[in-house]
């Protein structure tokens, strides 16, 4: 077996910051670390994750994105960009072009 093959086989989700498995990891997992933890602050932490999870979820059901209705941000700022630059390119420079070819006649 080469270093490769005994590396591919050890799975990356141990080897996870704290953090990053925290938020990776789902509410039922969550339910049952605070159950089967020891440490009242490892136990408030997990609450605390639940809370903010909880949080986020009543904040989108009281202002959801409807994506029929509404354009996000990023959107108008490309539509933006996209109209500016078939401006310049169909109103502006024929008319600058055509300034110019009546000058030089």
């Amino acid at each position: 077996m080469d270093a490769q093959q005994v590396d591919a086989d050890i799975p990356d989700e141990p080897y996870q910051k704290f953090d990053e498995k925290l938020r990776h990891a789902n509410n039922a997992t969550l339910a049952g670390w605070i159950t089967n933890s020891t440490s009242d602050d490892i136990k408030k932490l997990f609450e605390n994750e639940l809370a903010r999870r909880a949080a986020k979820v009543d904040t989108l059901r009281e202002n959801p994105f409807d994506q029929r209705t509404e354009v996000s941000a990023d959107a108008k700022h490309i539509a933006s960009k996209i109209v500016t630059h078939l401006w310049l390119i169909f109103v502006l420079l024929p008319v600058v072009l055509g300034i110019l070819f009546a000058i030089l006649k």
